[in-house]
């Protein structure tokens, strides 16, 4: 959903975003990832997006700043 921070790492083109409660949105997204060329790309996105902002060498001084105070 596009509740809190679920859209800094899934957008449309790693993945899908639809309104919380919004049942008919979501049955629309799943549909449209079985589509397998649609899943197929979105997961592609979605392991560069890990890949670019998700990793520990990215993450390790963000977590030293707030944890540590470094």
């Amino acid at each position: 959903t596009y509740h809190c921070d679920i859209p800094f790492a899934v957008n449309e083109k790693n993945g899908s975003l639809c309104h919380e409660r919004d049942f008919k949105s979501l049955a629309l997204a799943i549909e449209e990832m079985l589509q397998h060329k649609v899943l197929q790309a979105k997961s592609i996105a979605a392991r560069k997006t890990i890949e670019e902002f998700f990793n520990w060498q990215k993450l390790k001084p963000l977590y030293h700043q707030v944890i540590l105070g470094e």
